[in-house]
């Protein structure tokens, strides 16, 4: 129970902390032109403040559980916690919805979101998992491997990522297309190859932090694939609620079903695929299978 709480506590601060440095990006980036603009779907600025802070908390409680399972020094944990949120969440995320929004200048978001990653990797590595003593060392990728098998493993990594989407995507589309064909809350839906090519790049960018974090997991597997599954949910669900953006009530809980079912197809393939490429440099496998 006092984990739990811990926890539960721990995902609060840092939620804050992430809602409040998004704040004070806006307020540095307005006065140098770089604002963002305001989207057919944003809340009134009367209530934007409140889904600010749902977002973050729930950004900060999905990740805390892949930053607990990190070993390895402080530094070396808050250099992988922050590509890991920030690729994933600011650039990644963002990608995504920039080719799916009618508004102009969404990939400043990638700017805005830049201070506010830095600061919950921060906190989020101070208060998680301070009693823990680090792993002996660092894993290498691909040592002991042939080339031949790296290269098969990582490019099936790589090309799960929009197979998985496409899949989820296509149950999902009776129910959510009507809203991107209508323009509804200022959707939009691109063309094939855009949608094709942004899910490849996204697939380069997911495998890349997912072996980051591979190399100084301390856990099980089974653990690895729910942190990962819990992070990538939230990196996409609480990405409207951080910028209050207000779509349909079935829009939103569609694609998080979606989202959560191709987020764990997703990680557990990947872990699957990975895991003999990430060697310890003693030549002990860095996924243990205990816990």
């Amino acid at each position: 129970m006092t984990t739990l709480l811990r926890t539960a506590v721990s995902g609060v601060v840092v939620g804050l902390v992430f809602a409040a440095t998004v704040i004070i990006s806006r307020l540095v980036l307005q006065p140098l032109g770089l604002g963002l603009p305001r989207a057919p779907a944003q809340a009134p600025e009367d209530v934007a403040g409140y889904y600010l802070v749902a977002g973050s908390i729930g950004l900060a409680a999905g990740t805390v559980w892949l930053v607990q399972g990190l070993e390895a020094s402080t530094l070396r944990r808050w250099s992988v916690t922050f590509a890991f949120v920030f690729v994933g969440f600011a650039l990644s995320t963002t990608l995504e919805a920039g080719i799916y929004s009618a508004a102009d200048g969404v990939v400043l978001t990638v700017l805005l979101f830049l201070l506010p990653c830095l600061a919950l990797s921060i906190v989020q590595v101070m208060i998680s998992r301070i009693d823990k003593t680090p792993s002996p060392g660092p894993a290498a990728l691909g040592r002991g491997s042939h080339r031949r098998d790296l290269a098969w493993r990582l490019g099936a990594a790589v090309l799960a990522f929009p197979v998985i989407y496409f899949v989820f995507g296509i149950i999902a589309s009776p129910i959510v297309a009507g809203y991107y064909t209508e323009g509804v809350a200022g959707l939009v839906l691109p063309s094939t190859v855009l949608i094709v090519g942004t899910q490849i790049f996204r697939g380069v960018l997911h495998v890349a932090i997912i072996l980051l974090v591979m190399q100084i997991w301390g856990r099980s597997r089974r653990q690895l694939v729910i942190a990962l599954t819990a992070s990538f949910f939230v990196f996409v669900t609480m990405y409207d609620v951080v910028l209050a953006y207000e779509m349909p009530i079935v829009l939103t809980v569609t694609h998080a079903v979606e989202v959560l079912a191709d987020s764990f197809v997703f990680s557990w393939i990947v872990v699957v695929l990975l895991e003999p490429l990430v060697i310890s440099l003693d030549g002990s496998r860095s996924l243990p299978n205990k816990r």
